[in-house]
Order: C-alpha cells, then sequence, then structure tokens
C-alpha cells in the first residue's frame, strides 16, 4: 500500500539489496583457535540496541521490492498508450462466481494480455504462492461479511511476498506504510514487525477495507482507496461530483486508476487459470501450524534443536520476529511451528542449552592506530585484548597482527530427563561474583573482561535492556555451577525466570587437588617435583595454560576431573612440568 507512487517509478527498478538488506556481518576464525569455553544459556542470543524501534532498524530479515513494483513502469507507458479511459462495461461473461464487481473492459483486457503472455511466469509464481494464504485471507474476510475475491489484493500489492518492501517502505503482503500498520493495531519495532505475519496483517487489512468501504460507499472506490489514501479519493469524488471509479480519471494518478483494473485482471485468471494458459501450476499448500508458548529471548535455533525443525522453516513461520529471537517485552511468545510440534517444544525447549565458543579474527594494527581506537571498535577492554595477544604493554606498530576474541554461538540438547539449568549459591558464595559498574561500562566491556557471554550476563540478571547500565549498578556473575538434573516426568515449558542456565562443575578444592596430585604420581611413576599447581588468572583459557606448559587441554581436563572448558579466576589447576621448567 503506498500514497501515489507515481513519483517514486525511477527508483523501483533499484536492487533489493542496495534498498533493503540487512547485513550480518560474521567473522572468520584466523590462526589457532582455543578450546571451546561452554558456557550455559538456553534463553536468548545477541540482540540489537534497545533504541532501534522504528519500520527502519536494521535486520536479519532481507526485504525485497515486490514483484508488482518491479514491472510498474513498463506497464504504466503501455496503459498510457491505451488512450482515453473507458468508462466500464458489462459484467464479465466469464466462469465462476464474483462477490467483486468485476467488468471487462479494454483497461481489465489489457492487464489479462499482461498477465497472460509478457509476464506469464512472474504471474505463475505468484498463483502457486497464493493458495498458502488463501484458505487464511478468505476465512477473515468471511467472517468480517467483505467479498472473499478481494483475497486476491495481495497478489497485485506483493505476488503474496511475506518480505516484500516497496520503494514507499511498504512492507509485507499487504504492503502497510508504518504509519498505517500502527493505526491498525500492528506492532512494528526493531523485534517485531507483524506486517511480515500473514495472519496479524490480513486480519488488519481486513478492518481497514471494511473502513474504507463504509466510508467511500463501493467497493471499487474502497480498493481505490487502499491504493491512493482515502482523502485522495474523496477529493477526485468532490472534484468530479460522481462516485463512479471510472469518471473519476481525469482526477486521479495513473497508479491509482489502474490499481482497480488490474485487481480484476487478477481475480479473473486466479479463479480461471487454465483458461488463461496457467496450467500444472505447483501451488503450495495451505498455511498450518500451532502455537507454543516460548519465554522472551528464545532464539529460533534454540527452538529448532529443540523440535527438530529446520530454521528456515520456523522462520517462515513467523517472519514477524525481525532478529530471530523473541522480544524481551513479552514474558511469554505464542510461537508458531509445524503441526505436532509445540508439545514437543514444550518438552524439550528446558532441554536446550547454549555452547558459546570463543573464537579469534586477526586485525593487522594501521599506521597510527591506537589500542584504545582498537578496542573501541571490537568492544573490547584493554585489559582483554592485551591478554589475548599475550602483551604486557599496549605497543602497536603498524602490520602487526593482533587476535580478536568474539563468540560464536550454538545450541544442544542435553540428554533425556536432564533440563539445562543453573543453581545460584547463595550471597557471598564461591560462585557468585558481584561486579558494580564502573563509568564507561558496557555489558560487552564486562563480558570481555570476566571472559563470559554477554546473552549469560543479560539473563542472570533479567535484563529486559542491554544498554542501559549505570554507574554503580550492581551486576552477578556467575563462574561456575552444577547441571540440575530432573526427575523421570517430562518437563513443562518453564517461566522466564526458571528458564536457567547449565554451567561447568564447581572447581575442585585444595584438599582434593592433593589427593590428586599423589595418586597421578603414585599411577604415572611421575616425581612430585614435576608436578605443580596452578592459579588461574582472569582472561586465562585452557589453551593458553597448555601452551605455558606445553601440555595439551585434553590432559588439563583429565589430569582435573573437569566436564568443560570453563575456568574460575582463582582456582588451582593440577598440572605436569618438565624437569627444568
Amino acid at each position: 500500500m503506498s500514497i501515489s507512487k507515481t513519483s517514486l517509478l525511477l527508483i523501483s527498478a533499484l536492487s533489493p539489496l542496495l534498498l533493503f538488506t540487512a547485513c550480518a556481518s560474521q567473522y572468520a576464525a584466523s590462526g589457532p583457535a582455543p578450546d571451546q569455553a561452554v558456557l550455559a544459556a538456553a534463553e536468548h542470543p545477541a540482540a540489537p540496541q534497545e533504541q532501534l524501534t522504528n519500520e527502519e532498524a536494521p535486520s536479519t530479515e532481507e526485504l525485497t521490492v515486490p514483484e508488482p513494483e518491479e514491472m510498474s513502469g513498463e506497464e504504466m507507458k503501455e496503459l498510457e498508450a491505451l488512450g482515453s479511459w473507458d468508462q466500464g462495461g458489462e459484467p464479465a461473461p466469464l466462469e465462476g462466481d464474483y462477490d467483486f464487481p468485476v467488468v471487462l473492459n479494454k483497461q481489465v483486457a489489457f492487464y489479462i494480455d499482461f498477465f497472460q503472455n509478457k509476464h506469464h511466469k512472474i504471474v505463475a509464481r505468484w498463483l502457486a504462492r497464493s493458495t498458502r494464504y488463501l484458505p487464511m485471507i478468505q476465512e477473515e474476510l468471511r467472517k468480517a461479511g467483505l467479498p472473499l475475491d478481494l483475497a486476491y489484493l495481495p497478489m497485485i500489492e506483493s505476488g503474496y511476498c511475506l518480505t516484500a518492501c516497496s520503494p514507499a517502505n511498504a512492507v509485507g503482503p499487504w504492503q502497510f506504510t508504518g504509519g498505517t500498520a500502527r493505526t491498525y493495531k500492528l506492532r512494528v519495532d526493531s523485534y517485531v514487525d507483524e506486517r511480515l505475519d500473514p495472519v496479524k496483517s490480513t486480519r488488519a487489512a481486513v478492518r481497514y477495507l471494511a473502513r474504507l468501504h463504509d466510508d467511500l460507499g463501493s467497493w471499487k472506490l474502497a480498493v481505490a482507496g487502499y491504493n491512493a489514501g482515502e482523502g485522495n479519493i474523496r477529493a477526485a469524488m468532490q472534484q468530479g461530483a460522481t462516485k463512479d471509479f471510472w469518471k473519476l480519471s481525469s482526477y486521479l494518478h495513473l497508479e491509482t486508476k489502474r490499481y482497480v483494473p488490474k485487481l480484476m485482471a487478477a481475480i479473473i485468471i486466479a479463479k480461471n487459470p487454465e483458461k488463461y494458459g496457467f496450467a500444472n501450476i505447483n501451488y503450495e499448500k495451505p498455511l498450518d501450524f500451532e502455537i507454543a508458548e516460548v519465554p522472551r529471548w528464545t532464539p529460533l535455533q534454540a527452538v529448532s534443536v529443540a523440535c527438530n525443525v529446520s530454521v528456515e522453516t520456523l522462520h517462515e513461520l513467523n517472519r514477524e520476529l525481525r532478529q530471530e529471537v523473541t522480544p524481551p517485552s513479552l514474558a511469554r511468545y505464542p510461537l508458531r511451528v509445524p503441526r505436532g510440534k509445540a508439545e514437543v517444544v514444550a518438552c524439550n525447549l528446558p532441554r536446550v542449552r547454549t555452547v558459546i565458543a570463543t573464537r579469534y579474527k586477526t586485525h593487522v594494527v594501521a599506521k597510527k592506530e591506537t589500542i584504545a581506537k582498537i578496542c573501541r571498535k571490537y568492544c573490547l577492554t584493554k585489559v582483554a585484548l592485551l591478554r589475548a595477544n599475550n602483551l604486557r604493554r599496549p605497543r602497536l606498530f603498524a602490520g602487526l597482527r593482533l587476535r580478536i576474541p568474539f563468540h560464536e554461538k550454538s545450541y544442544q540438547l542435553l540428554a533425556a530427563g536432564r533440563v539445562s539449568g543453573y543453581k545460584p549459591s547463595p550471597v557471598g558464595g564461591r560462585d557468585r561474583l558481584l561486579h558494580t559498574v564502573r563509568p564507561g561500562e558496557t555489558l560487552s566491556s564486562i563480558a570481555n573482561e570476566h571472559n563470559l557471554s554477554v546473552d549469560l550476563i543479560v539473563s542472570w540478571n533479567h535484563l529486559s535492556h542491554r544498554n542501559h547500565l549505570h554507574p554503580g549498578q550492581k551486576i552477578a556473575l556467575y563462574v561456575a555451577g552444577g547441571e540440575k538434573t530432573a526427575g523421570s516426568k517430562e518437563s513443562p515449558l518453564l517461566k522466564p525466570k526458571t528458564f536457567k542456565l547449565a554451567s561447568a562443575r564447581p572447581f575442585a578444592g585444595r584438599a582434593i587437588l592433593t589427593a590428586r596430585k599423589k595418586k597421578l604420581a603414585r599411577k604415572k611413576a611421575i616425581p612430585a617435583s614435576h608436578l605443580t599447581y596452578y592459579k588461574v588468572r582472569l582472561g586465562d583459557t585452557l589453551w593458553t595454560i597448555a601452551r605455558k606448559f606445553n601440555v595439551s587441554t585434553a590432559e588439563i581436563k583429565r589430569w582435573n576431573q573437569l566436564v568443560d572448558d570453563h575456568l574460575q579466576p582463582g582456582s588451582r589447576l593440577l598440572l605436569r612440568v618438565e624437569e627444568d621448567a
């Protein structure tokens, strides 16, 4: 839907990638990567900045120029060549029933020929796609008492493409602009864009069409108003002193004049496809789903692992989720899943945990580049960057290759009967660290300082805003814990605050380490002088410790009975060293 798109035709041919693609940068690992640091989190992935709340906010969604819009320049030139505007005609003597006032005149005949011949492949694609949404749209129209033939309006708006976005920034199958969408109670922000939701946008379009018909008095004028806006149609009616759409040609833009005959041609072809040469269409199956309620911040990737359904399938059913994660503003989100999968999601989602692996990319220092500038670029602290590169002082020179740590995320399903969980220790316990936010600190800098993930910190502290920290604020950081084992009974969907986090087991105490040292020395006949303790420092990883002592990470894990790679600063590790070490 747009208001007089004629002025935008010159840019309608621009590549959709230039206009509407939201880019997601990915880092390629460079150089030897450390062993994975497995952290807990099944609750939420990285999210965008909270202040991005309009329809132009960045998104993982790739929006495309509507196919009907791409052909508009050619069709309007040819339509103008037809000459004077035909003022109607007799009802089309075609097979089938029409509840929209279809007529057959030279403009309608032009579009039938235009669709049937020059753009046969494109229209065949629209027809194939239409059956996915027609039953749902017709049901909504039937409940509202509107003509069922209006179900073909998205064909000329978007070709039934959910991701269509016009140069006027009208989005979705019904091509709503942001203002009209909000008027009809569609949510549009950086997390959710319900213009992309076929069901909710259809209900909004039905309400809008019903109001237009009530205000303008005929379906032809209502459809014209859907394209041009009610105010423009009222102005044309006043100027022409008529309510007959066909007699208003002198007072309407060609963009709007063509809209009604174009819809009529689409209705005629869609209801008689074989007669107009559209045979052997591979029609899509009707939209079918059920609802699974999931907590806030739930990523589609986690749901994919829980119910063994591809992320692409889930994304297609939930196109309104712009970041492929449920919004933080709702404690429970009604997520659409394929029929038969809602119960599976309810049982398995609590068993899904996030695995955060620390990876590295390479940054080549440019001339006169400072360490402060590099830290700002990658949202790192100076300490984290120096430690990642085993540097004691920030002495940089052009051409120096620095290792830049970042987190890579994947999801795993725990064994049956186990729940991904984290049981916090009492305040002051060894597993909990209260961090006081300092001026200038961000969640990213705190996460990098403590070798954690931003996602974990957000979930541990139930933060709904990722960028609203203030100096003096207390942030709870958990650096060790244990997995919670559920009973044999299947676990129901957990509430947001009980959607817990898995973590590594606690590190052993001094007495246990001493016993292990003696046992290892006795079993392997290793002199006690070759065994030592190492106190884990902030920023250490298994990989850096293994390299320092010339051992493997697997040996360190075996000697210390570690279940994963997560290290707690201040804990002690038992290590075997060479005699001259």
